[in-house]
């Protein structure tokens, strides 16, 4: 086990040092895709819980440095949840919305290699909406607006000059914003603060990027 990590680390080593023939390249355009789907299923309840979500997030950025790009991101994400107890007693529908636009850069420690390593700084507005239905076709409503400050570090690796994969995991963020919830009796609202970093294999994503 100690000889494959090993192995690992120094093959990612020689590809982040290697130089790599690269056409200069001054835009980029960039993405993810998500699609989750998931099924539960509970002894004595015939009707599982569903869960679908899907998700885009597009990306541009402009080089302005050999090591520097800055661009803008948006991200837009449906979910919806549903659940049915055995005799129809409970009925319970949540659907959430989120969309998110910011501004984003990327610092390259090594321009030139083929495995390249990154910083990401970023600053992003995020809109959320969730609808949450029980035994009645009213909603309670909770929205929110919020700012985060991020930074992620980030790996691309160029499959040849114009296109690369990219994968992260995970970052550092100051989160900050305030929800509000709408019922048929009340509304209340709340500040929230959230500072946190996360660094796990869970929060691995791909994407894919296109140089011109």
């Amino acid at each position: 086990m100690k000889t494959c990590f090993f192995a690992c680390a120094i093959l990612m080593s020689v590809l982040a040092s290697a130089q790599f023939d690269t056409i200069r390249s001054n835009w980029l355009i960039g993405g993810t895709l998500e699609f989750q789907y998931r099924s539960t299923a509970f002894d004595g309840v015939p009707n599982p819980t569903t869960q679908l979500s899907v998700g885009v997030s597009p990306y541009f950025a402009k080089r302005i440095h050999q090591n520097w790009w800055v661009g803008l991101s948006a991200t837009y994400q449906k979910s919806i949840r549903q659940f049915r107890d055995t005799n129809g007693v409970i009925n319970q529908d949540t659907r959430n919305t989120v969309f998110r636009l910011g501004v984003r850069a990327r610092y390259l420690f090594n321009p030139t290699a083929r495995l390249q390593i990154s910083l990401d700084p970023s600053l992003t507005y995020e809109g959320t909406r969730e609808q949450n239905r029980i035994n009645s076709p009213q909603a309670r409503e909770r929205t929110g607006d919020f700012i985060r400050l991020g930074v992620d570090p980030q790996f691309a690796y160029l499959v040849n000059p114009r296109w690369a994969i990219l994968t992260q995991v995970g970052g550092v963020s100051l989160f900050h914003g305030r929800n509000q919830t709408i019922s048929n009796t009340a509304t209340s609202g709340r500040t929230i603060t959230d500072v946190g970093a996360t660094f796990r294999l869970s929060s691995i994503f791909f994407g894919l990027e296109f140089r011109f």
